[in-house]
């Protein structure tokens, strides 16, 4: 089946990875010698199959098969490919690209209160972000945000010069009280076993993840992840994908345990003050669109690297704290179990 009949079958819809795999292998046995290019390797979230697809690739066509990609250094990458031949780019190289990008964003909406300072923006992003495009964009939302509280040049000179400080300034503009909810936003995110939709960030603040008691308060739901994704602009991104039947498996729930189990969290199992879960045996977690069967909008980390940013936090909160992991067998099943274990901790930059 060609690529066209795939989007065709699926009403325009992304085919899956399976499918489109077996489109590229049949385009590779037809193409004879054939080069593929990949670029930004490292802004790929499923970092282990995207090493796995380009480490087997070459095994699945009898064709010549010549592959040139480009990535940011990162670890996984670096132990993948270590026997490939590469070429390392300096800052100088990128230079250009990158000014022709920021001239692109200083046109946009968000950043025309600064259209009488493109010059300088243009300068000072280009400085500070080295070569590094995804550090390049950071430095342009971060001035999206800013009004003129100071001067241009103040707020220009005090721009951070690495991802991880861009990331902390995107942290530290919350407030105190919005603080708690976002950092419980990006655990989920963080945490997670698979992407999460929208629709499941919903039920983030339902859950009081107590150290004496564990409570889904459906009262507590809002609709206000949208407006989280919004304030994690940098960090979070949204993403529209297809159904899959493997995204359905996790979304129902094993019918054998679906009845009384589901309505009821036994005490037994976490001790007190357990509540009841009033929803209808015959509800399905909030996991997509059921009836049509349609792409769900997911959402995940912007780029590796802010997991790399956020993973140290967690785990220094936990050695600090003594936190905890826990689940509930019942609840866990039904809300969490398909998509991640909640850790228990107040990380430092991600609670106050």
């Amino acid at each position: 089946m060609t690529l066209d009949q795939q989007y065709e079958n699926r009403k325009g819809v992304t085919p899956i990875y399976d499918n489109l795999r077996d489109v590229l292998d049949k385009l590779l046995s037809e193409l004879g010698p054939t080069y593929i290019v990949l670029d930004a390797l490292d802004e790929c979230k499923e970092t282990d199959r995207l090493i796995h697809f380009l480490s087997t690739l070459q095994n699945r066509t009898t064709s010549p098969l010549h592959l040139l990609f480009t990535s940011q250094s990162r670890t996984d990458f670096t132990a993948a490919f270590k026997g490939l031949p590469h070429i390392l780019l300096e800052p100088a190289t990128t230079r250009e690209d990158i000014i022709r990008f920021v001239d692109s964003e200083l046109r946009s909406t968000k950043l025309k209160h600064w259209k009488h300072h493109i010059s300088k923006i243009t300068a000072t992003v280009v400085e500070k972000s080295n070569g590094m495009f995804r550090l390049a964009a950071c430095l342009l939302i971060e001035l999206s945000r800013r009004k003129f509280d100071q001067s241009p040049d103040t707020i220009l000179a005090k721009l951070p010069g690495d991802l991880f400080a861009i990331y902390g300034r995107f942290l530290e503009r919350f407030e105190v009280d919005d603080f708690h909810h976002i950092g419980r936003v990006l655990r989920w995110i963080l945490f997670s076993a698979r992407p999460v939709t929208l629709l499941e960030l919903e039920d983030v603040p339902a859950f009081d993840f107590h150290p004496h008691e564990h409570v889904f308060d459906r009262t507590k739901r809002g609709d206000y992840a949208n407006m989280a994704c919004e304030l994690l602009e940098g960090l979070v991104t949204l993403d529209r994908v297809p159904f899959t039947e493997s995204f359905e498996e996790l979304s129902t729930v094993d019918s054998m345990e679906s009845s009384e189990e589901l309505s009821t969290l036994d005490s037994t199992e976490s001790g007190e003050g357990l509540s009841t879960v009033d929803r209808p045996d015959s509800e399905t977690p909030p996991l997509m669109d059921n009836e049509t069967k349609g792409p769900s909008l997911v959402v995940t980390l912007a780029h590796a690297s802010v997991a790399d940013y956020l993973v140290p936090c967690i785990h220094e909160a936990v050695q600090s704290t003594g936190a905890t992991i826990y689940v509930s067998a019942t609840t866990g099943r039904y809300f969490l179990a398909p998509q991640c274990a909640y850790w228990r901790a107040e990380a430092p930059s991600l609670s106050r």
